[in-house]
């Protein structure tokens, strides 16, 4: 566990530093400095640990053949939302590292969507 964090920490943290303003005219924003990446970091760990969360749950679910109770489905959603954006921010940080900064613009709303549907199709099946 101590290898991935760290494996994470040095991934995340190797484009920022190497592209810090390099950003074009038209993107806008930097970086706040870093207690906002290790903000990103912690909470992107924790959107991590929810869906495998929501897999153990989901794969238990299937077994036994329960059906899930929703309560509040719009906060849910909402929720998920969140979650799906913290699990995006590394996926989005290895594309700019391969495929620089047009691959992100291009294709941030797919992957987002994709990592939504995942949480959505595990904590509501």
């Amino acid at each position: 566990m101590v290898r991935v964090f760290v494996f994470l920490v040095t991934l995340i943290n190797l484009p920022v530093s190497a592209d810090r303003y390099g950003i074009h005219e038209d993107y806008g924003g930097s970086s706040g400095g870093p207690f906002d990446i290790l903000f990103g970091i912690i909470c992107s760990f924790a959107a991590y640990l929810f869906l495998s969360g929501s897999y153990q749950s989901w794969k238990l679910r299937r077994l036994n053949n329960e059906k899930i109770e929703r309560d509040n489905l719009l906060i849910s959603l909402i929720g998920y939302a969140v979650v799906a954006f913290f699990l995006t921010v590394p996926i989005m940080l290895v594309i700019k590292m391969f495929g620089g900064a047009q691959a992100v613009k291009d294709l941030w709303v797919s992957i987002f969507a994709l990592c939504y549907m995942i949480i959505a199709f595990l904590r509501l099946t």
